[in-house]
């Protein structure tokens, strides 16, 4: 197994995450921070001829320094996330943890929209398990056909402690020490970016009498997507499920709530596969500082379908689920994190 350690950019604010590993690539390496994603299948690098704003902090790979780079030439533009960049495809040797995939395509960036600013990770590689838009094999498919692990999976970590800083990304298997209890597995339902088959979800108010609401009512398809902190859904369900915790619209997208309420707030449980995996309310709110509180319930950026019923259930659920992404039996397994 390979095991990549994961800090979290803390100039975001407590508990609002992006998670960052190192890789090099080239020969002599080149290391950058990069973020491990399985909600995209492409491997993003700056490349030095960026000269953007958004680029000017970040590490930056040149090809003139590498003796085992290949020129691909391929002009390509895409949006990450909501916002655009644009590049050049490129090979070169990629290397994690001191395994090597040889002559992976991926692209070198070379414009970054300024939406990027804040960001303090210098590429991104795509976990997810279908071809890229540029027609080339994913890098962890590169991982598995050069035989670099036994077994074909990873898992993710992430600390649940209040100041939690850091994770675990391990290729090619999981450790007991991150869980309790054994996985629930739920197949995967479409190729690509490892979607699956939710049951529901139901929020269970407690008070004088309890109460419960239901969404993603008869099933929906949801994923597990490293590269997002929030939870995402239909946008009619993300309102109800927040005016429900008494959370307030703040912007397009943000709910707010108070920070004193976090111990009092209902239980939210998503079922999948028949096993009910639930949130209390120090999972699923993020204190930005010790005033200011949101709801890891987010609705979609304006991009995405506001009405498609993909939910998305990034680290304010894999916190509290340590969760195993197992391509050899095409499924998705989640335990109880500790």
């Amino acid at each position: 197994m390979k095991a990549v350690l994961l800090r979290r950019n803390s100039s975001l604010g407590r508990r609002i995450a992006q998670y960052y590993g190192t890789i090099s690539i080239g020969t002599p390496p080149q290391t950058f921070k990069v973020l491990f994603d399985t909600g995209s299948s492409n491997l993003l690098i700056t490349s030095e001829y960026c000269v953007d704003a958004a680029c000017a902090l970040l590490r930056k790979y040149d090809s003139k320094k590498s003796s085992t780079h290949e020129q691909v030439g391929n002009a390509v533009e895409f949006s990450y996330k909501s916002k655009d960049m644009s590049g050049y495809l490129i090979k070169d040797h990629v290397s994690i943890d001191r395994a090597t995939v040889k002559s992976q395509v991926f692209t070198q960036v070379t414009t970054m929209s300024g939406k990027f600013i804040n960001s303090k990770f210098d590429g991104v590689v795509g976990l997810g398990n279908q071809q890229s838009y540029d027609n080339a094999l994913p890098f962890i498919e590169n991982v598995y056909q050069q035989r670099l692990l036994e077994a074909h999976e990873f898992s993710f970590y992430f600390d649940r402690s209040s100041d939690a800083d850091w994770g675990e990304l391990i290729l090619g298997g999981t450790d007991r020490i991150y869980h309790t209890g054994i996985f629930t597995y739920v197949p995967v339902s479409k190729q690509g970016y490892w979607h699956f088959k939710m049951d529901g979800i139901n929020v269970r108010r407690l008070g004088q009498r309890v109460s419960r609401h239901y969404y993603c009512d008869g099933g929906c398809e949801a994923i597990a997507d490293t590269g997002s902190s929030m939870i995402t859904g239909p946008d009619a369900e993300i309102d109800a499920i927040n005016s429900l915790i008494g959370a307030t619209q703040a912007g397009e997208r943000e709910h707010t709530i108070p920070c004193d309420w976090i111990s009092t707030l209902p239980y939210i449980t998503f079922t999948i596969n028949g096993q009910q995996f639930t949130l209390e309310g120090s999972d699923y709110v993020l204190q930005v500082s010790t005033t200011q509180c949101l709801s890891g319930f987010i609705r979609r950026d304006d991009v995405q379908r506001t009405d498609s019923p993909l939910w998305i259930l990034g680290h304010q659920f894999m916190r509290r689920y340590y969760t195993v992404f197992d391509q050899a039996n095409s499924r998705v397994g989640f335990a109880t994190a500790v």
